[in-house]
């Protein structure tokens, strides 16, 4: 199953436990989120921008359909694999 790559930046823990953190980074096939903050951005690849607001919610995944895929072109020009 594929994986989407994510990193979270300025993270705010309200929790006293440390252990409850997310980690910064990873991966994951679907992240919920909730915004705790005002003034607020949610930025996806980078370069969109989405405004995100205290008790905004938002919902990634990523399905088989949408997953990236690599192409590897052999020697012999009739033969390619595909990767995920």
């Amino acid at each position: 199953a594929p994986k989407m790559v994510y990193t979270i930046r300025d993270q705010l823990v309200s929790s006293p436990v440390r252990n409850q953190c997310v980690k910064p980074r990873g991966l994951a096939r679907s992240i919920a989120v909730k915004s705790r903050c005002f003034d607020a951005s949610l930025v996806i690849d980078g370069g969109l921008s989405f405004t995100f607001n205290d008790g905004t919610r938002a919902l990634l995944e990523i399905y088989e359909e949408d997953a990236l895929r690599t192409v590897t072109l052999q020697e012999d020009p009739t033969e390619v694999s595909f990767k995920h």
